[in-house]
């Protein structure tokens, strides 16, 4: 059986836990302190669909940057896929989040998503704080996961579930 190579990016503002989900994917590691993107960062990992289709995963870590630059359209440009990422704790970051979504189907139309809700180990999610992702993950359409990559908390699946989609 063939490999397939899909490039997808992980999307969302500045500091909502896209490094560390990767980390968590691609090394099963965590790291308290906080490392700031600066441009993009590539690792790579293979992931198997619910079907057994195998995917080489070249994952885009992109900078959470407010200013949409050519630089960063560069990055989005032939993805497969991407991970959007908002950080429970900030709902800000969930309102900047419509706007890179629009940008990235600008260049990526047919391009598959998921929707990560991070940071669920310093919420008490059962409190009702989620209700706002959720609503915006059905507005938007998208695959939804509450997730901590400090506990491990649906990282693998979101990334499955993604290539689920392609």
């Amino acid at each position: 059986m063939a490999v397939i190579k899909k490039k997808i990016c992980l999307l969302g503002s500045f500091g909502v836990g896209k490094t560390s989900l990767i980390r968590r994917f691609v090394l099963n590691s965590f790291e308290e302190s906080y490392l700031t993107t600066i441009g993009v960062n590539i690792s790579r990992k293979r992931v198997s669909d619910s079907n057994e289709t195998e995917y080489d995963f070249l994952i885009w870590d992109i900078e959470g940057h407010e200013k949409f630059s050519q630089a960063i359209q560069n990055y989005y440009a032939g993805s497969a896929g991407a991970i959007l990422t908002a950080d429970l704790t900030r709902p800000d970051s969930l309102t900047h989040l419509s706007s890179i979504l629009t940008r990235f189907k600008t260049i990526n139309p047919e391009a598959s998503l998921v929707f990560c809700a991070t940071k669920s180990d310093l919420v008490d999610v059962s409190a009702g704080v989620q209700k706002t992702y959720t609503d915006w993950a059905k507005d938007n359409k998208l695959p939804y996961f509450i997730t901590s990559a400090k506990e491990n908390n649906n990282v693998e699946e979101s990334f499955i579930a993604l290539a689920g989609l392609l």
